[in-house]
């Protein structure tokens, strides 16, 4: 500790009575005048006598009141002063009056603050007519006198030793109880200083904190103050809130927290409900302990934190956890229907083809093949189902609108389906509104994806009874705005309606397990019908059968030119084509598919052999395979684009990817359009139509021309 340095920078001149108990002091010094007989006397630094104890008559009834005596004793004081202050532990001073003086000074840490005096006495017996003399000189009263002086006490400088060794330790002592004090003060001064800045600290962050503060009084649970935030979350004013209690404000049932907090001191962190002032309800943690106020009042400060935003997120994330799950297990389910549904086909295509190879009489042969074909169009539907959630879910789908003949798409589904009806022994009837356009303006491939799915199902869960498949016109002001189908069966009917337009999800798994099935079929109906702006509708009982409808918006179309052109035979043997494909099989399904149009390709297993044989020579029309070694299809398009030839030939992609991204880059790299396996005879004939026309075309251009 430098008291020093506090003294001259907290308080430069101290005094002495701010550094210690005078009145003290004062009793202690007075009990030993007592005892000893010695006289004490404290002054300060200005000469300002604190403490006086057992003066001799000599002084205070003669010398003092004389004013040529009471200039010897200034004088005395002076010079002890002045000795002192030169660093002497204490000073012996003959007075001019002849007694004896002696002082010695209370420093803390080096600075001066007063002095501690005794005298009054004689080293050696007084020489009476000395006195008596200076009685006559100054004219006090000779006998009066010359009594005070003999009764000054005579002492030997070593009994002046010893009574001065104890009163510098009283010094020091009174030293170190001024040092002590200031300490004291010092520090007292620091912890009021401290504790009214954490005071103050404490109540700015219980103001700002981001969570709710408050405190209660602990034996009625009654507010003593709130912050701004829980008076956001409770939507009282504090002023509001000091008329209620917490408990007013618990909403839920839990436990008794104000019992908790008197058995315990505290409430451990738990969720509680409390009631908002509108009468709504607020999910919270709520945290307490009880201590006492500054008056002795047992209060409870207690930590309110809302988690009504976690609360909601909790159960969104349960429930996105529930739904992940549910996918999961759906797409687990999925994929084992997928490996039946697959490996059932390419077990009756393998066996068939086996006993087809075995086969001597034709109609055995016939049935095989009947039998291997109806199995690809099983795998096909599977994969075709497939393929196409996966362009759903990619918003991958995109709508063609075109005129086509209604009546040519319900003889055709007439068509396949009467032959799965005679099967199983069911009735199916078509029935057609007069109403209806004989073409109309749809996207005839979706319609007819929708229709296969919803007939496929109709047949599939129809053991008995009839399938009945109805067109019915929606009209608006005498004109035909859409059409409306139902597919009504007499089957199993459905149990969970909602549940079977669900990705992956069927009735139940019994279902699955009997009837087979990818579980996306009416997924996809679904999607497809609300991106054609339709809707589609069940009912159902179970035992009876189902009904689903569909209404979708359409327009009146006409019969479109490659239709005009079909219903005329074309003679296409002066084609000349380059096909590039590597597999065999389907080099020879090509192959035998052109033939049927009289046309013999030029075959070719790569695309760099494609990119010489069209440099070599002028072909029509050339098929790309886009899987091929050395150079693929792609590669193959973007070098006869280079070439040139894309400007003069047109040129088709084969491919068994069906995916959108597929597509585009055959576009990017220049082809004309994609034909996708299993080949579609049909689908290359659409291809020769589109050539022969141009090359008719170009032929009446050249007449034309001058």
């Amino acid at each position: 500790m430098n008291v020093q340095n506090v003294l001259h920078i907290e308080n430069p001149t101290p005094h002495i009575t701010e550094l210690i108990d005078v009145q003290k002091l004062n009793g202690l010094l007075e009990k030993y005048s007592d005892a000893t007989g010695m006289v004490t006397a404290l002054l300060d630094l200005e000469g300002t006598v604190l403490i006086a104890t057992n003066w001799q008559d000599s002084c205070t009834k003669f010398h003092r009141q004389n004013a040529t005596t009471c200039a010897n004793c200034l004088e005395s004081d002076t010079a002890i002063a002045s000795s002192i202050e030169q660093g002497n532990s204490y000073n012996l001073y003959r007075c001019k009056n002849g007694l004896v003086d002696v002082a010695t000074p209370i420093k803390i840490d080096g600075v001066h603050v007063a002095n501690l005096f005794t005298g009054q006495f004689f080293l050696s017996p007084p020489n009476l007519d000395e006195f008596r003399e200076r009685a006559k000189r100054i004219g006090f009263p000779e006998e009066d006198y010359l009594d005070a002086i003999k009764r000054v006490p005579v002492y030997s400088e070593d009994e002046i030793k010893r009574h001065f060794d104890f009163l510098v330790g009283l010094a020091q002592m009174v030293a170190e109880m001024g040092a002590a004090t200031i300490e004291i003060k010092k520090l007292n001064a620091k912890v009021q200083k401290d504790n009214e800045l954490l005071t103050r600290s404490l109540n700015e962050f219980v103001e700002i904190a981001p969570v709710g503060i408050v405190k209660n009084r602990a034996s009625d649970g009654k507010f003593i103050s709130a912050n701004k935030e829980f008076e956001l979350y409770s939507g009282y004013q504090e002023a509001e809130l000091l008329e209620k209690s917490l408990v007013d404000l618990k909403a839920d049932e839990s436990s008794d927290l104000l019992q908790m907090v008197q058995q315990s001191g505290r409430y451990e962190p738990a969720e509680h409900v409390l009631k908002h002032k509108s009468g709504a309800f607020f999910d919270v943690m709520m945290h307490g302990v009880a201590v006492e106020d500054e008056g002795g009042i047992p209060v409870v400060w207690s930590i309110i934190q809302d988690i009504t935003n976690q609360k909601a997120m909790q159960g969104s994330l349960k429930k996105a956890k529930e739904n992940a799950e549910a996918a999961n297990s759906a797409k687990s389910h999925f994929l084992a229907n997928m490996s039946h549904e697959i490996r059932t086909p390419l077990t009756g295509i393998m066996g068939m083809a086996d006993l087809l190879s075995k086969a001597h009489r034709p109609e055995d042969r016939a049935q095989h093949i009947t039998t291997i074909k109806e199995c690809a169009e099983s795998l096909m539907h599977s994969l075709n189902d497939i393929l196409d959630f996966s362009k759903i879910e990619r918003s991958k789908l995109s709508v063609q609108k075109e005129s086509f003949s209604l009546e040519d798409m319900i003889e055709s589904l007439t068509k396949v389906y009467k032959g799965q009806a005679n099967k199983k022994g069911l009735s199916f009837a078509v029935e057609r509104d007069a109403a209806l356009p004989d073409y109309v303006v749809y996207d005839k491939m979706r319609l007819r994806q929708i229709l296969n799915n919803l007939l496929s199902n109709a047949f599939k869960f129809t053991s008995k009874g009839s399938v009945t498949l109805s067109f019915k016109a929606v009209m608006k002001d005498d004109v035909v705005t859409g059409m409306q189908i139902d597919i009504q069966d007499t089957g199993i009917g459905i149990k969970n309606i909602d549940k079977i337009w669900g990705r992956f999800e069927q009735d139940n798994k019994m279902i699955s397990s009997e009837y087979g099935g990818t579980g996306l079929g009416l997924a996809i109906v679904k999607s497809l019908v609300k991106l054609l702006d339709g809707d589609v509708s069940v009912k159902s009982d179970v035992g009876v059968g189902s009904q689903f409808r569909l209404l979708l918006p359409m327009s009146e179309g006409q019969p479109t030119k490659k239709e005009l052109d079909r219903s005329v035979d074309q003679d296409y043997s002066g084609l000349k084509v380059l096909v590039a494909e590597d597999n065999a099989i389907n080099q020879a399904i090509v192959t035998s598919i052109l033939d049927m149009f009289h046309i013999v390709p030029t075959m070719v297993d790569n695309g760099k052999k494609a990119v010489e044989a069209a440099s070599d020579q002028q072909f029509d029309l050339i098929f790309l395979d886009i899987h091929m070694p050395v150079m693929n299809g792609i590669e193959a398009g973007h070098k006869m684009m280079e070439l040139g030839i894309n400007q003069r030939t047109t040129i088709f992609a084969l491919t068994a990817d069906a995916l959108t991204e597929v597509k585009d880059l055959c576009e990017q790299a220049g082809l004309n359009g994609v034909i996708t396996k299993p080949y579609d005879i049909d689908d290359i004939r659409g291809v020769l139509d589109i050539v022969l026309n141009s090359k008719k075309l170009k032929k009446r251009e050249r007449l034309a021309s001058p």
